[in-house]
């Protein structure tokens, strides 16, 4: 979601990788080997791809790039690059992505003089969203969220629990049950983590601390569940290991 444009910049809304997902139409890693000005809307480019993975939607061969050259938000993707893409329908009815829809390129280059880590951390940003995407994919998790739901008070008051924890897992997925008056009946366990205590301790923290939210403040009509997604970061240099719904 673009919040704004101007002199001073294009700034973006940051969302985790789940709420990307269930706001997506079409998410793909992808080849674009045409682009092309779209000659009724100077606002938007019209490109011609070839898929490499679908990880949501029909596939598809061409898409509408919201361009906008002449802002801050100005964005416009090469010929004979590959790129994950998350697409969605905009104002207009196109589907169509841009400079705040979370797509990154998969080839991108650095300058390693200048930046010697950039490639490095980029690349491990890059995998971890396609080995979650890919997850989710191969066992099938939509992950709609039917009514809108949010999570009030997330596991963060539990950080320093789930710190100093050595976990091969890169992430953990569970399926939270909400009755209609939104109290949490189930928390089923998708894909866990390996280590018995971490998961044991992320377990409890959900039972304890997680609220859900929605803008009917009657509840909703019917019981529902919900999909969350956790990641593992190992310590690095002195900086204990974490969990975060944040892909980073």
């Amino acid at each position: 979601m673009l919040i704004s444009v101007g002199a001073f910049g294009c700034s973006c809304v940051t969302i985790p990788l789940l709420d990307r997902y269930q706001r997506s139409e079409f998410i793909a890693t992808v080849k674009i080997f045409k682009v092309t000005q779209d000659n009724q809307n100077a606002d938007y480019h019209d490109i011609e791809i070839e898929g490499i993975d679908v990880y949501k939607g029909n596939p598809i061969s061409k898409l509408k790039v919201v361009s906008m050259l002449n802002t801050s938000c100005s964005f416009l993707p090469s010929e004979n690059t590959t790129w994950l893409i998350f697409a969605s329908k905009d104002h207009n009815g196109f589907l169509s992505f841009g400079s705040c829809s979370g797509s990154m390129q998969v080839d991108r280059q650095f300058d390693l003089v200048k930046y010697p880590n950039v490639d490095i951390n980029y690349k491990k940003t890059l995998n971890l969203k396609l080995e979650a995407l890919e997850f989710l994919k191969r066992n099938n998790i939509s992950a709609v969220n039917q009514f809108n739901l949010r999570i009030a008070n997330d596991v963060e008051p539990c950080k320093e629990n789930l710190q100093n924890f050595n976990e091969r897992n890169r992430f953990a997925v569970y399926e939270l049950t909400v009755n209609q008056d939104l109290s949490i009946e189930d928390i089923r366990t998708i894909k866990g983590f390996d280590n018995k205590e971490l998961s044991e301790k992320l377990t409890n923290c959900m039972r304890e601390i997680i609220e859900i939210r929605t803008d009917n403040l009657d509840g909703i009509p019917n019981n529902t569940s919900i999909i969350l997604m956790y990641f593992y970061y190992p310590a690095e240099n002195k900086f204990p290991s974490f969990i975060s719904v944040w892909d980073l």
